[in-house]
């Protein structure tokens, strides 16, 4: 970038901290779940309000601009 600007600023911070969202939990490794998984009914499942969320893993260049950015 050329010239930076605040709005140019605030952008990446916007920016960062979205791309920071999008990073996998961090987990201890070596635990496990035995439990089985749950299979609910096509009611059960209308009626509950858990909505599906996907994350999308950010590219490399967003991970370089975010590094950059907490610098």
């Amino acid at each position: 970038m050329a010239e930076w600007t605040p709005h140019a600023v605030a952008h990446r911070f916007v920016e960062a901290s979205q791309t920071a969202h999008r990073l996998p939990a961090v987990r201890v490794q070596g635990y496990f779940n035995t439990w089985p998984a749950i299979v609910r009914t096509p009611y059960e499942r209308m009626a509950s309000e858990d909505a599906p969320i996907y994350r999308y893993p950010p590219t490399p260049a967003e991970t370089e601009r975010m590094l950059e950015v907490m610098l």
